[in-house]
């Protein structure tokens, strides 16, 4: 029932373009690629890159996992509610996936018993490199994590709430003129005005409104 002309939209789109003009997001954030965001952050040339927990072990593994931290603070919430949304996150929350076995195989057991001991061999072995892990068994990493990555597995439990996106829209003309608007945004070359106004006549234009 939501519509993006609602004052909570522009209240959003007028928090982040505020935290853009603070230098939160770079001119050229959106058109690096990975190998690039990596290099910047590594040289010291970005201050921050927007990834998944794994990166905690990449980052080791390149031998500056000590050297990072992570946003443990909202850098969107309004002056004086810093603690009260502490632990309100914003993205976390993985999607349902993996592997699967095809019913109309002529060694389905079979092939399910296999499937299952490679998953628990490859979840023991993520788990001693490091890797966050939902055995119920612990296992101990082979060498300790780096400092920011424990600091991250020690707060998981404080997390109050966390938000879920949808991946899988299927309307392309949808997806492209949401990532476009996005990015006029989120570089600074449209007011909070202008991205609330263009997005209401993209969505209706998508949707044969």
């Amino acid at each position: 029932t939501a519509k993006v002309t609602d004052p909570e939209y522009l209240a959003a789109a007028k928090k982040l373009s505020e935290v853009v003009s603070m230098g939160l997001i770079g001119k050229g954030a959106l058109n690096t690629n990975a190998s690039q965001a990596f290099e910047l952050l590594e040289t010291g040339q970005a201050g921050m890159l927007v990834n998944g927990s794994w990166f905690f072990n990449d980052a080791a593994v390149g031998g500056y996992g000590d050297k990072i931290g992570y946003f443990e603070y909202n850098p969107f919430t309004d002056a004086g509610k810093e603690e009260a949304t502490h632990w309100t996150k914003s993205g976390g929350t993985g999607a349902m996936g993996g592997y699967g076995v095809s019913a109309k195989g002529k060694y389905v057991e079979y092939s399910k018993k296999v499937l299952i001991s490679f998953l628990e061999a490859r979840d023991i072995a993520n788990a001693e490199l490091g890797s966050l892990s939902v055995r119920k068994e612990p296992v101990k990493p082979l060498e300790p994590r780096a400092e920011s990555y424990q600091a991250y597995a020690d707060s998981l439990d404080k997390i109050e709430s966390t938000t879920k996106y949808e991946w899988a829209l299927n309307n392309q003309e949808l997806i492209t003129g949401l990532e476009d608007a996005c990015e006029l945004l989120l570089t600074g070359l449209s007011t909070p005005e202008e991205y609330i106004a263009d997005l209401e006549e993209r969505i209706s234009m998508a949707l044969g409104e």
